[in-house]
């Protein structure tokens, strides 16, 4: 199958994106959430990371803070609730954005199933720090050099 260039595609892209800036970072972390192949660079492992920290530390905080200061159990339940939400819908993303990460460096994205045993987490953290390898190319899946653009005449 021969793939055409039209003038409004956009590249597919599984190389990682040096320097992202926050907003990027978390655009492709939502936008990538169940792609496992490819890499990730740094910046797009981190910003991701931070924006965790805060979101999940945030609500600890204001669970402790509403809960000493007297509020009604029902407030405290509705921010552990939303806590315990993001949690849940972050999960695949995170596994994604972990095994690119993993890829950049060439490693299998199963690596890190370290961070299950007792301080294993400090493995990822290892793996955030490090630059990437030449050789983890080799997990950029072979896709079509673009994708078809949408709402115009000659895509649909």
């Amino acid at each position: 199958m021969t793939t055409t260039r039209h003038p409004h595609a956009r590249p597919f892209d599984d190389t990682p994106l040096p320097g992202a800036g926050f907003g990027e970072s978390i655009r492709r972390y939502f936008g990538r959430s169940t792609v496992f192949t490819g890499r990730a660079g740094r910046a797009e492992y981190w910003n991701p990371a931070f924006l965790q920290v805060v979101v999940v530390w945030g609500g600890v905080l204001a669970m402790r803070v509403l809960d000493d200061g007297g509020a009604p159990a029902g407030a405290v339940l509705v921010v552990g609730a939303a806590t315990v939400l993001w949690a849940l819908v972050t999960a695949v993303p995170t596994i994604a954005l972990n095994t690119r990460r993993l890829h950049d460096l060439n490693l299998s994205g199963w690596w890190q199933v370290v961070a299950l045993a007792p301080y294993g987490w400090v493995f990822l953290v290892v793996v955030g720090l490090l630059p990437g390898r030449p050789a983890g190319q080799r997990y950029d899946a072979a896709r079509p050099a673009y994708a078809a653009c949408t709402g115009c005449e000659r895509c649909g």
